[in-house]
């Protein structure tokens, strides 16, 4: 018991060196660096468009009609490049005359799933006789890695873009383009004539407008009743 008593007064006097060693401690754990930031991109988040092509060759007879197995060799052909979207392919068909035998393939490719106005026909290349050329297109978009929010303040004071601003709007978008393809080039519309609409305008902008019809003081709606 006294041994008890004769030990507490030495661990009250310890309680300022434990209290001086956790302040240490603590003052360096704050000092630490802080956890980085998202690395900045020298360049903007983009959209990477990869291009395939494949070629296939179909032996038709004169009325243009393939036998079973060049239909089997022709299906298994746009299976492997299509992926399970054949109406994202672009094909171009070349082969001898008649050109009855590139509408009689392209038939074939529109039954399998291939869209029929993404087929160009391309006749009179000097290919065997009987023999259609299938060359395939088919793009692919790959998404930008966005990178995670590491990120601890919601705006810092360097007033610059984080890496992942905008990240998560063009994943979303390359996930619903139909047609990849549309991001290498653009295609007309089947509802309007774009070289008009063009037209119209270079005819503003040079100040070359038409005359608006005159107007016929003869008509009348109704024939004037």
């Amino acid at each position: 018991m006294n041994d008890t008593l004769s030990a507490m007064p030495r661990t009250l006097a310890q309680w300022p060196l434990l209290t001086s060693l956790a302040m240490i401690v603590l003052g360096v754990t704050s000092c630490a660096e802080p956890r980085p930031e998202p690395k900045l991109l020298a360049e903007p988040a983009a959209l990477r468009v990869e291009k395939t092509v494949a070629t296939h060759t179909i032996f038709v007879d004169a009325r243009g009609q393939a036998s079973a197995s060049e239909r089997r060799r022709l299906d298994g052909f746009i299976t492997g490049i299509s992926a399970n979207r054949p109406d994202s392919l672009h094909v171009t068909l070349s082969g001898p005359q008649p050109e009855s035998r590139l509408h009689s393939v392209s038939k074939l490719l529109v039954a399998d799933g291939v869209a029929s106005g993404k087929i160009t026909l391309v006749p009179g290349t000097a290919d065997p006789a009987g023999a259609v050329k299938i060359a395939a297109e088919r793009y692919i978009v790959r998404p930008p890695q966005c990178p995670e929010w590491t990120a601890e303040e919601v705006a810092g004071f360097d007033n610059t873009t984080r890496a992942n601003f905008g990240c998560a709007n063009l994943a979303n978008f390359a996930a619903m383009l139909a047609d990849p393809r549309d991001l290498v080039a653009g295609r007309s519309s089947r509802y309007s004539d774009g070289a008009v609409g063009a037209a119209a305008i270079e005819r503003y902008q040079t100040e070359k407008l038409k005359e608006l019809p005159r107007r016929n003081e003869n008509f009348s709606v109704g024939n004037g009743r």
